[in-house]
């Protein structure tokens, strides 16, 4: 008999939370610590790593208990509600209080199949009917927490991310060849209809 997967909270598959440091921490410090900011992390879960600046933070229990690791989900509840993944790249990072970072439990989920679900236009429907603030956006890390995430077996979780993996690579094709198509076109047009404006 097969199995029914099970539905548990965001917070059922969460080892760690991890809560950004306000700005005070994050300067005039002595330790030389890569931190990550809103500029850095892109509307669709994307990290740019040259967005990304180094500060002398200051060395304190609050600040070393608030240090990335490979595979954490980094999460914004402020102005848009952006995920990302941290890469191998950010190990020992840290970041602002924009953002939550959750250690993800890997015997239940993988990570990235979590940070991918969490970037679904339904999951940001749900953070975005629980915002707060009418000019700038805060999200619900309570509702974050709560919100239903169904946990399939080991087996499951292998096809769909290897699935997850392969849409990647289909979707970075495509922008690169959407990239292309508009340099051309912009090529064509410039050049037949007089130039530069």
């Amino acid at each position: 008999m097969k199995k029914i997967p099970e539905t548990k909270t965001l917070d059922d598959l969460v080892l760690h939370k991890k809560q950004g440091a306000s700005s005070f921490y994050l300067k005039e410090g002595t330790e030389p610590v890569k931190v990550i900011r809103h500029k850095a992390v892109t509307a669709d879960g994307k990290l740019l790593l040259e967005e990304v600046d180094e500060e002398h933070i200051k060395k304190l229990e609050r600040t070393e208990r608030n240090l990335l690791k490979t595979g954490d989900i980094l999460v914004s509840l402020r102005l848009t509600f952006k995920v990302v993944l941290i890469p191998e790249e950010l190990n020992g990072a840290t970041f602002t209080g924009d953002f939550i970072a959750l250690t993800v439990d890997q015997t239940k989920i993988h990570p990235e199949l979590l940070k991918t679900y969490l970037n679904q236009p339904a999951v940001i429907r749900y953070m975005e009917a629980q915002a707060g603030g009418a000019i700038a956006k805060s999200y619900s890390k309570e509702a974050l927490l709560r919100l239903p995430v169904t946990v399939p077996d080991k087996q499951t979780q292998d096809k769909l991310l290897a699935a997850v993996r392969k849409i990647e690579e289909h979707r970075k094709l495509a922008e690169q060849e959407t990239a292309k198509l508009k340099e051309l076109e912009e090529h064509l047009l410039l050049e037949t209809l007089g130039g530069s404006p």
